[in-house]
Formats: structure tokens, C-alpha cells, sequence
């Protein structure tokens, strides 16, 4: 071969080897450029302790391979729907807007409750910007397989995708939904979704703790949540970061610890907006004093307060300064129920509720979270829920709004390199 056809060829093959070098380099680069979905799973009234309670082999597993803290402190009060948009938001009920999971509004002349679609559709019941939003003014994708707040406008906002709450569509369903979403083209593929399953705190409501229906939902959604992983898996989605919390834990009540209001006060003239275990009260403005006076110190299972203007609630409750809170607020101890003889039934008082002092452990709920961006085997302390929106926020690599919450889970959660 002559020496000018030696270098030809020589220089092509250099150009050659060149690009396809420059092609294997910046398809590496895309997919390392290419972040792990962020999945956050709600398993609505599960208990701090009911994976040592209960089998779940799959929650356990995750918990144990990524990070997992000895509780998950709700906001005050501990229930549904603040505690939720609270975990979204990294904001406190009272500045949120979702004060409880029944509330008036003597601005709007409105209530709020969980079955009244109209209302909870109605962005003046919502302030805060949940992470969904965030993620969206972001350019990211996201869907939300059920969420309290998923289903109304913030700031003109919806999901990408999102379904409508239907307590009949089964947890297998739920989980097949959000794989379908998660089997779209990369470009529209979730980058944030979430999932919500309720049947544990349903079961609980009505059983208690430590039954062995609560037993049979813990297994049904630690099922659907392997199938959740397992389906990820199949389409190439190996390594997602996988969020388990829950909203609340649960505390069992009895009809031999009941509070009757009536046996106090005369309960004519008084609004009950909210019942127990924490009773937001509306008399008429002449009366408020009256009724906070005559249930002050009168049941040594009962704590009174003001709201309002005069508001008296401890100040790590966060729960003052909106309208939405009534001007008495009665706080039962833990296991006691709140009501009035007037159409009392036992059988409403059987099995086990939430909604209780937060700081209570039976109140604490669920975090445990896998994959890359978290460390791996850690467990840590019982952490407030208001840390986890900035958490995921970090996560996405997205600057979040104005909010409540700090560093914590960022600290002490998250993998230094991620």
C-alpha cells in the first residue's frame, strides 16, 4: 500500500473511531442527564410501627435499603387532608388554608367538607404552592394518582395528569394507572407523581390497630406497592426514588372514654363545625366567652382553647392566625372522643381515630424512602412532615416556593452525591 493511501485511510479510521466515541459519550451524557421519577406514596393511616406490627415485606425492604425514620410527625391538627397538603406544601394548616378536614369560612360563608366536590374544586379553599406546581413552572412533567388538592387549579396549575378520587378504584388499579403514565415517551413521562391508597386507614377506623383487617390492607398495598417496583422495573425504570409516608398514625377509643360537651354547656346556640377528638366550636359572638368558661377545666381529659383573635393554643400546634379556626377549640386526650348526648351512638366510638395532639406517638406516621438520591441503610429520627417538601424539591433540583419547613431531610436524608 503507497505511503499517501497509508494516510487516507489511517485518517479516516481516526475520524471514525472520533465519532463514534463522541456518539457513546453524549448518549452517557443523556442518560446521566437523565434524573431517576421522584414517587411519593401516601399509605393514609399507617402507623409509625406497622411494619413490626404487620407484614410488609416490601415497605420493609425499601425501608431498610434506602433511609427510614422512627415516625413522621403530622401537623396539628393530625388529620387527612391538612396533614397532606402540609407534606406537599412544607406550610402549616394555618397558612395553607386547610385548617382541618371540615372547616367554615365566615369570610366566604362557605364550608368545606370531604364530601363536598364543589368545594374542595374551589381554589380559594387552597393557598400554597404544592410540589406538582413547582415541578411544573419547572418544565417537568407530573401526575398525581390521587392527592387531596390534586384535583383543584393553584395559580392556574393542574397536574400534567391526574385522576379524580374514586375510593371504589382498587389499589391494584391505582398503581396500574400511574404505570401507564410512567410507560409514556421519555419526554412525556412523569418526572413527580404521587400515589394514594386509603384502605389501611380505613380499615383501622373501624377495627383498630392491631386487627387483623388492618393486618390484610397492610398486605394489600405492600402487594401493590411491589407490583408498583416490579413494573417500574420491566420498563427500564431501575432506579426511581421511591417516597413511602402516610398522613397519620391511629389511636384506639372505646365507649368507656367519652367527653359529652352538653353535660358542660348548653350546646343550643353552638355550632359544631368539627368534631372530635379535636371540636372546633362556633357560638354566637356573645356567647364565645360563656362556652369557653364553661368547658375550661371542667374534664380533666379535655384541653380548651380560644382561637381567633385571642387565640391561646400552645405555639408548637402552629395553629392561629385564619378565620377557619373557631373561636373554642376543645382538644380530647389521647384515646378520648368528643361529642354530645343528644343522638349519641356507641358504635361510632368503637375501633380507632386520628386527629390528636401531634407530638403523641400514636399519632406519628410512615417515611422511608429508596434509590439514588438517598443514602442507603440509615435510620433517623422522627422527623416533622414539613421538611418534605423542600426534600423533594432538592431531589428534582428545583428552587421551591416560600414555605415553612427547612433543611432537615435534606441533611440527613439525601445521598452527599445524587
Amino acid at each position: 500500500m503507497n505511503q499517501p493511501l497509508r494516510k487516507t485511510l489511517l485518517v479516516m479510521l481516526l475520524a471514525l473511531v472520533s465519532v463514534s466515541c463522541g456518539s457513546l459519550k453524549n448518549a452517557g451524557d443523556r442518560a446521566a442527564a437523565e434524573p431517576s421519577p421522584l414517587i411519593l406514596v401516601s399509605i393514609d393511616g399507617f402507623r409509625w410501627d406497622y411494619t413490626d406490627i404487620h407484614q410488609a415485606p416490601t415497605i420493609d425492604s425499601l425501608a431498610r435499603s434506602g433511609v427510614r425514620s422512627e415516625g413522621l410527625i403530622p401537623p396539628f391538627p393530625s388529620k387527612t387532608f391538612p396533614s397532606h397538603y402540609t407534606q406537599v406544601t412544607g406550610l402549616h394548616p394555618a397558612k395553607h388554608g386547610i385548617v382541618s378536614n371540615t372547616m367554615y369560612d365566615p369570610g366566604m360563608d362557605a364550608s368545606f367538607r370531604l364530601s363536598d366536590n364543589e368545594a374542595q374544586l374551589n381554589p380559594e379553599w387552597w393557598s400554597g404552592e404544592p410540589i406538582w406546581v413547582t415541578a411544573t413552572k419547572n418544565d417537568l412533567v407530573s401526575a398525581c394518582m390521587f392527592w387531596p388538592g390534586s384535583e383543584t387549579e393553584h395559580d392556574g396549575y393542574l397536574p400534567d395528569m391526574y385522576k379524580a378520587f374514586d375510593g371504589d378504584l382498587s389499589s391494584e388499579d391505582r398503581v396500574n394507572q400511574l404505570l401507564a403514565w410512567m410507560a409514556l415517551p421519555e419526554d412525556e413521562r412523569p418526572d413527580f407523581a404521587t400515589l394514594y391508597f386509603d384502605i389501611v386507614d380505613s380499615a383501622g377506623h373501624r377495627h383498630g390497630p392491631q386487627s387483623k383487617q388492618v393486618h390484610d390492607a397492610v398486605l394489600e398495598v405492600d402487594a401493590s406497592i411491589r407490583l408498583l417496583v416490579s413494573g417500574l422495573k420491566a420498563q427500564g425504570i431501575k432506579d426511581p426514588n421511591i417516597v413511602l409516608v402516610s398522613d397519620h398514625g391511629m389511636a384506639e377509643i372505646d365507649t368507656t372514654r367519652v367527653i359529652f360537651l352538653d353535660d358542660y354547656i348548653d350546646m343550643t346556640d353552638v355550632r359544631i363545625v368539627d368534631w372530635s377528638p379535636i371540636a372546633a366550636l362556633r357560638p354566637p359572638a356573645d356567647m364565645v366567652d360563656e362556652v369557653y368558661e364553661g368547658l375550661l377545666n371542667k374534664h380533666p381529659e379535655l384541653q380548651v382553647y380560644r382561637g381567633g383573635d385571642e387565640a391561646n393554643l400552645p405555639e408548637r400546634f402552629h395553629y392561629s392566625d385564619n378565620d377557619r379556626i373557631q373561636p373554642v377549640i376543645a382538644v380530647a386526650s389521647e384515646g378520648w372522643t368528643i361529642t354530645i348526648r343528644d343522638g349519641y351512638r356507641a358504635s361510632r366510638h368503637l375501633g380507632s381515630t386520628h386527629g390528636y395532639d401531634n407530638h403523641l406517638q400514636s399519632m406519628h406516621g410512615l417515611f422511608a424512602a429508596s434509590g439514588p438520591a438517598f443514602k442507603s441503610g440509615v435510620v433517623i429520627p422522627a422527623v416533622e412532615s414539613i421538611h418534605l417538601y423542600n426534600m423533594m424539591a432538592a431531589i428534582l433540583s428545583i428552587d421551591p416556593a416560600p414555605n415553612d419547613g427547612g433543611t432537615v431531610l435534606i441533611d440527613s436524608a439525601l445521598a452527599v452525591e445524587r
